[in-house]
């Protein structure tokens, strides 16, 4: 039902970051399907990449699959925590093709490393690609989105010896405006 993938085998265990991959086979998902990915003391997460709904609990709610469906979330450490091995939990529940409800329990395993071992990972380039694919469509909706379109500013009166001194003039798509 579910496939999961780590962009990297090894992960540092202070400030570390990988993505995990989850991609699945819905021949049998009927409605929409909720996720919850389930982490270890230590270890956080991202909002997925995907931009799939999340809702107040974290949990993931995809409301239609096609056959090219998947996930990707980061996964890090924020501070210091013991080295080993960790494991994750990606439970989904959906209401499969005969109208049955279902749940469906994922494990992965990562092992968490100090800085000095780090550098022994083996790299999945399928995750990799799937991870600059969705870190280009982010980037490329979030331009979007920061596009302002702004008028500059017309100041009718004298400006005073200290406003000429420390005014600040910021140029927003090509118009400069002065504040």
């Amino acid at each position: 039902m579910m496939k999961l993938k780590w962009a990297k085998s090894l992960m540092e265990n202070e400030e570390g970051t990988n993505y995990l991959w989850i991609q699945f086979q819905n021949a049998y998902i009927k409605k929409e399907a909720r996720l919850a990915i389930h982490l270890p003391d230590g270890l956080h997460r991202s909002q997925n990449l995907n931009g799939y709904f999340e809702d107040e609990d974290e949990t993931i709610i995809i409301y239609e699959f096609t056959e090219t469906t998947d996930l990707v979330v980061e996964i890090f450490t924020e501070e210091l925590i013991p080295c080993g091995e960790r494991t994750i939990c990606v439970e989904m529940r959906f209401i499969d093709d005969k109208n049955q409800q279902r749940q469906i329990n994922e494990f992965i395993k990562i092992p968490l490393v100090n800085e000095d071992e780090v550098d022994l990972f083996k790299l999945d380039e399928e995750v990799v690609r799937r991870v600059k694919k969705f870190t280009a469509d982010f980037n490329e909706d979030k331009e979007k989105s920061e596009e302002y379109v702004l008028n500059p500013l017309n100041i009718s009166h004298e400006l005073s010896e200290l406003e000429e001194k420390y005014r600040v003039d910021f140029n927003f798509n090509e118009r400069s405006v002065t504040l």
